[in-house]
């Protein structure tokens, strides 16, 4: 391996280092800047999804001729990412619609490819949110109802995820049209609350130095 790199600075491989984890393991622990986290990785100028880190991390180094890693704060992730969600969730919204409509006329094939990448881009959401959250406790509580009502974001959390086991259900029991009608009664509006109302709130209320 030739050059590896942190944030545009280079360092020198530690003599114990065989593989892809040795390293991502020995730079989450001595050269990541305090207080940040490894949030994108590329090898040989190719972005590594941290959904595919897992099979990568053996890898020998021997077969890496350039490896480059970025850090950020979590909070600067979270912030982002919950940005980023603002704009997602009508995709998954529009997707959705087209899950449900496919199952009532019993097109499953099409639905079946749908079905995958939407169930992808909920959990991506639910753990968006949590990792989010986490970097600002105190917002758990914040209320997203009209004053006097009681429904914080940590309920509108739990209520979207208790769909989960429901939807995986319907799933597993091939029960679609079931699963179509909880998708259009229980999910879009749930998914259109957060788009239109709770994540605007949300960012109102955080910052990324708060």
């Amino acid at each position: 391996m030739k050059n590896m790199w942190i944030n545009d600075r280079q360092h020198n491989l530690p003599e114990m280092a065989q593989t892809l984890g040795d390293v991502l393991d020995f730079a989450a622990s001595n050269w990541v800047p305090a207080g940040e986290v490894i949030t994108r990785v590329t090898v040989d100028g190719q972005e590594l999804p941290f959904e595919e880190e897992a099979d990568n991390r053996t890898g020998f180094l021997g077969e890496i001729s350039d490896l480059r890693l970025w850090t950020e704060r979590p909070r600067d992730v979270a912030y982002e990412g919950i940005s980023e969600a603002i704009r997602y969730l009508p995709r998954l919204v529009e997707g959705s619609s087209r899950i449900a409509m496919l199952l009532r006329v019993g097109d499953l094939r099409e639905a079946h490819d749908l079905l995958e990448r939407a169930l992808g881009g909920l959990d991506w959401f639910l753990s968006l949110l949590k990792f989010g959250l986490e970097q600002w406790p105190g917002i758990w509580q914040l209320s997203l109802a009209p004053r006097g009502e009681d429904f914080s974001v940590e309920s509108a959390y739990n209520k979207l995820q208790a769909l989960v086991p429901l939807l995986n259900d319907r799933m597993q029991q091939e029960q679609w049209i079931f699963f179509a009608s909880l998708v259009e009664m229980e999910l879009i509006p749930q998914l259109n609350r957060w788009t239109n109302q709770y994540l605007p709130v949300l960012l109102n209320n955080i910052s990324r130095d708060n």
